[in-house]
């Protein structure tokens, strides 16, 4: 049985961005008009900073999509070159524990002015936490011990790494690749020895 997605191929489409951004929209919309609703003022903020968060995974997923695999030939190229790098050289993450901390550091002072505010500015928080997110979640889709901690997320990212680099655009979660048919097909599989050699010196030498 195929994967259930909307019919945005990419390929076979001549604005696939625009194809999944009328499929965003409306999502993200929905989300942002119920945080209006007489709800509580925990629910509320919980709601818009999701609604943030919901908005950098998707903006995650169209970033790596159409800009690093170069669907935008003429747009500035050193995103590109450097995703380029990375998939020579998947151990190679270039942010440092200092500027994590420094990140991390930023979050927090956003995440508690968000919630003295009690606004529209948690969207924006939430956007952020998101990013804040995936700077972590792709270091740790890189360490073999991700597997037990999130087992189909690492397979995703390592069937992009491998096989499939069209497929599986998705760092934070894999929902946009079901939604817009990046999955891989439902028969990948990844080898014990594949999975040994992508973890092994030599892959990241390459």
């Amino acid at each position: 049985m195929k994967n259930q997605s909307f019919p945005i191929k990419g390929k076979n489409e001549k604005f696939p961005f625009l194809s999944c951004l009328s499929v965003f929209v409306p999502l993200f919309t929905i989300i942002t008009l119920l945080s209006n609703l007489d709800l509580t003022a925990y629910f509320r903020f919980f709601l818009l900073l999701f609604s943030g968060w919901f908005s950098w995974t998707f903006t995650e997923y169209c970033i790596h999509r159409f800009y690093m695999h170069r669907h935008f030939p003429h747009l500035n190229q050193k995103l590109y070159q450097s995703h380029e790098n990375h998939h020579r050289h998947p151990s190679d993450i270039r942010i440092n524990v200092f500027q994590r901390i420094l990140a991390s550091l930023l979050g927090s002072l956003l995440l508690l002015l968000a919630y003295l505010w009690d606004n529209y500015f948690s969207v924006f928080t939430g956007f952020y936490l998101g990013f804040l997110g995936y700077t972590l979640m792709h270091y740790i889709l890189h360490q073999t011990w991700a597997a037990y901690l999130f087992p189909k997320l690492q397979e995703s990212h390592i069937h992009h790494h491998g096989k499939y680099p069209d497929k599986c655009f998705s760092f934070s979660c894999i929902w946009w690749d079901k939604i817009f048919g990046t999955l891989p097909p439902k028969d990948a599989r990844i080898s014990d020895k594949y999975r040994k050699y992508y973890f092994s010196n030599n892959y990241h030498k390459n």
